[in-house]
């Protein structure tokens, strides 16, 4: 999962890592971020660490509780 608040960074990353064989799913905001995670634990979650209104710092914290 890719986790940016901007458009473009959170699907370049999508896209290259589509290109080499990964499943992946790119979110805008932490509430979404969090919403999927409800459903589906991804292997993995690159954060964007300057988000609107919470850093990824601060949900990296909340997902791991």
């Amino acid at each position: 999962m890719v986790v940016d608040n901007q458009y473009r960074n959170a699907h370049l990353i999508l896209n290259v890592l589509k290109k080499s064989g990964f499943n992946v799913i790119a979110v805008e905001d932490r509430e979404t971020a969090i919403e999927k995670v409800k459903n589906v634990l991804p292997d993995l979650i690159l954060l964007d660490i300057i988000m609107l209104g919470i850093d990824g710092f601060e949900v990296c914290s909340y997902l791991q509780a």
